[in-house]
């Protein structure tokens, strides 16, 4: 099992290096304040997408206290996941920004500071993203500054 996780460890930093600057009209409101995990789905029955979203709802307290939004692109639709529909942003303009196809699955991590700090063709588990996002220096100099922390639920 620790082979595995060592494995995933060079697999996942290899995309790190070189973060990409994310420049779209898309950042604009979020640039500073917030994290942005997009999720890319052809469907909304796609397995993949059913998996994050459980991920995600059992870990809403964590996702809230790391400042990340979560946005859904699914067909032509784009939603924030509280199930808002983000009407200002085109899923078009968003899948071609990120090369994605419309029948792939995509997550994608966008930093406070508009770089891409993960993109995999899987869903993300919750406690490596947090344990990613907790690793950042603004995540650091966040923590020491509040006394709140919340962990991961499995």
């Amino acid at each position: 099992m620790l082979w595995i996780t060592g494995l995933l460890g060079i697999l996942i930093t290899s995309t790190l290096i070189g973060n990409t600057k994310v420049d779209l009209d898309f950042m604009k409101n979020y640039l500073w304040k917030n994290r942005i995990l997009l999720v890319f789905s052809p469907t909304q029955t796609n397995p993949h997408l059913l998996n994050q979203r459980s991920w995600i709802s059992k870990n809403r307290p964590g996702f809230d206290d790391r400042h990340l939004l979560v946005f859904e692109i699914v067909d032509n639709n784009v939603l924030l996941r509280s199930g808002e529909s983000a009407v200002n942003h085109n899923a078009s303009i968003l899948r071609s920004e990120f090369s994605v196809k419309k029948d792939q699955f995509r997550s994608l991590l966008i930093g406070k500071d508009g770089t891409i700090k993960y993109n995999r063709l899987i869903p993300v588990d919750p406690c490596y993203l947090f344990g990613l996002i907790d690793s950042m220096p603004m995540r650091k100099q966040e923590i020491y500054n509040n006394s709140k922390f919340v962990r991961c639920i499995e």
